[in-house]
């Protein structure tokens, strides 16, 4: 798939995660996202050599780990749109 149909995939789940009443639905969409986005930068920046389906799981855990009930809206906005929450 293209980086770009990932980012299409992400964008889909924050909206969705910003409809959904449901905290655990929410927050199952965000981590969604999270991990679409991670497959495009992926994809953008070595799309010679893709990285194994492990070696993604293993990098992307410290991202899922976020906890978003603690974060602002605006806070989960910035993380799910991969800008820096310190920056």
């Amino acid at each position: 798939m293209s980086a770009q149909a990932y980012r299409r995939y992400a964008a889909e789940c924050r909206e969705m995660s910003l409809a959904v009443a449901d905290p655990e639905a929410r927050a199952l969409l965000k981590r969604m996202a999270i991990a679409w986005t991670y497959l495009a930068d992926q994809a953008e920046n070595s799309p010679q050599t893709p990285k194994s389906s492990l070696e993604q799981q293993r990098e992307s855990r410290p991202a899922m780990g976020l906890d978003f009930d603690k974060l602002t809206p605006d806070e989960q906005r910035r993380v799910l749109d991969g800008l820096d929450l310190n920056g």
